[in-house]
């Protein structure tokens, strides 16, 4: 598996329903195909990376089911961030990663969207 090429810490385990699966001291709980696939684009294809110079607060709107605000958790440079997420299903599954990751970054985790309606 490609993760284990990147990651030497790399674990999955099946648990029930999902897959646990651990790497760079975090735990990602994967319940569908989908949810694997966002995993991989995030940290193995790092579809989301970037830098800059200065350090930033991050504003995530739809957060989806919280993997990359546990990415971009990780960036020295960001110091902290707002995540929206209006599904309520999804808002609990990212709310479910961000304490097993104990992510401390996020200032405010929000169930409802931005915008007009």
């Amino acid at each position: 598996m490609i993760f284990d090429e990147i990651y030497d810490d790399f674990k999955i385990n099946e648990v029930e329903n999902y897959l646990e699966i651990s790497f760079k001291n975090l735990v990602f709980y994967i319940e569908s195909k989908e949810e694997f696939l966002i995993l991989k684009e995030i940290f193995i294809e790092k579809e989301y990376n970037f830098i800059v110079n200065e350090d930033c607060v991050l504003i995530y709107i739809g957060t989806n089911v919280g993997m990359a605000s546990i990415f971009f958790s990780q960036f020295d440079f960001i110091h902290k961030f707002y995540a929206f997420e209006p599904l309520k299903d999804t808002f609990e599954i990212a709310n479910k990663k961000f304490k097993a990751n104990k992510i401390s970054k996020i200032f405010e985790f929000d169930n409802f969207g931005l915008g007009k309606e």
